[in-house]
């Protein structure tokens, strides 16, 4: 992980939460690198941290877009290997928040094909 996105992750986590200005940090460095697994893996780390505050919507948005772009393969399809992925990282923490589900609904609805698994979580 870059440094830049290191030290952001050391700072909500000593603060607790995430501010616009942080949002837009991410913005900007997502924006000029892409969103790779160490970034949908950092968006999902903050949002473990920040899980059960307030945060901004467009922290929301941005964690449901990336980890979006990063799932689903330019096909439109979520493998099998990127749902192993997103379970690792869904279940690390033993919980599911309203968040991550609005996540596995956006996924979902985006793509045109998901494992059957995914289907399931949706309920």
């Amino acid at each position: 992980m870059r440094q830049e996105l290191r030290d952001l992750k050391m700072h909500i986590y000593e603060d607790g939460e995430i501010d616009e200005a942080e949002v837009r940090l991410l913005v900007g460095v997502f924006a000029a690198s892409g969103i790779g697994e160490e970034e949908a893996r950092l968006l999902f780390d903050l949002n473990t941290m920040v899980s059960g505050h307030t945060v901004p919507e467009s922290f929301e948005q941005l964690f449901i877009a990336g980890i979006s772009a990063f799932a689903i393969d330019a096909d439109g399809i979520v493998t099998a290997e990127r749902w192993a992925w997103l379970k690792d990282n869904l279940f690390k923490d033993d919980a599911v928040d309203a968040l991550e589900r609005r996540l596995l609904r956006a996924i979902a609805a985006r793509a045109t094909s998901v494992p059957e698994e995914l289907s399931a979580q949706l309920g």
